[in-house]
């Protein structure tokens, strides 16, 4: 069975990990093995999403900060950027005291 690192164990805890595992019957340890992994792959895949929805928001909110430079009134930027007119007041506010 091909090693893999586990993330969240240091390098004792995964020498401990692969111990136990060599233990067991190897249907045994193929099941844990898959399982881990896919918790492992279930926590990449569901940060990958978390980061695509903070770039796409802090994409917005770069475009707004870019119209408000240039003199676009707020209601259009909110209407761009899909951001809440509130958030576009406090971007205005923020680029004036700049």
């Amino acid at each position: 069975m091909p090693r893999q690192r586990h993330g969240g164990l240091n390098r004792e805890e995964e020498a401990e990990f692969y111990l136990e595992l060599a233990k067991m019957d190897r249907k045994e340890a193929e099941a844990i093995m898959q399982i881990t992994t896919s918790w492992h792959e279930k926590g990449r895949a569901e940060g990958l999403m978390e980061g695509i929805k903070e770039g796409i928001k802090e994409g917005r909110l770069e475009t707004a900060r870019a119209d408000l430079k240039k003199g676009l009134p707020e209601d259009v930027v909110a209407e761009i950027t899909g951001l809440d007119r509130e958030i576009i007041r406090k971007l205005k506010a923020e680029l004036n005291r700049a």
